[in-house]
């Protein structure tokens, strides 16, 4: 019985001969449907904005059962102030501590200077994003709007969809002007 290394280089000899014979046409098609630099940047913009779509389904379903966990009943974020007197002041100010103390650790834990402004690394910097900055700022943001803080999710669903965008472009080695275009 042949093990899969003899496999596989009997494989290579019977396709050899076939990839030497038929290289120039596979270059021809190779060349007649490469993507152009506008066409790939509408590919990865379409993977982000799916990628955008998860993290907004996530961000949404984590608050929801933090809700459902904390307040043993999600109604659209109002939970909170269902309370008597006390709760509606302590609830908000409780958790505006804890997203505080959450920012405050994650700037510590990112370990870089000035945090992850989404705009800065646009317009000043080379489009990458710290992801441990990104984590720690939509880990308060959740925290926030869970105690009943008025804040939108969407900014840290952006902040978090860029920060992929900005990660997958390191990882896979993009250009700064590319990886601005995408953040």
């Amino acid at each position: 019985m042949k093990g899969p290394k003899a496999i596989l280089e009997s494989l290579f000899q019977y396709l050899q001969p076939y990839v030497r014979r038929h290289w120039v046409g596979f270059l021809a098609w190779r060349q007649r449907f490469q993507l152009s630099d506008q066409a790939l940047h509408l590919l990865i913009a379409a993977v982000i904005g799916v990628a955008g779509g998860g993290v907004n389904v996530i961000f949404v379903r984590i608050i929801d059962g933090l809700q459902y966990f904390l307040w043993e009943e999600a109604q659209d974020g109002l939970t909170p102030f269902q309370s008597n007197h006390w709760g509606r002041f302590c609830i908000p100010a409780i958790g505006g501590l804890v997203a505080g103390c959450i920012l405050y650790l994650g700037s510590k834990w990112s370990g870089r200077k000035g945090g992850g402004n989404l705009l800065e690394a646009v317009a000043m910097g080379d489009g990458t994003l710290p992801f441990r900055a990104s984590l720690g700022q939509a880990l308060s943001s959740v925290t926030s709007i869970v105690s009943g803080a008025a804040i939108g999710r969407e900014g840290s669903i952006t902040q978090f969809t860029s920060m992929l965008a900005s990660q997958w472009g390191s990882f896979a080695a993009w250009h700064p002007y590319r990886l601005r275009l995408m953040v």
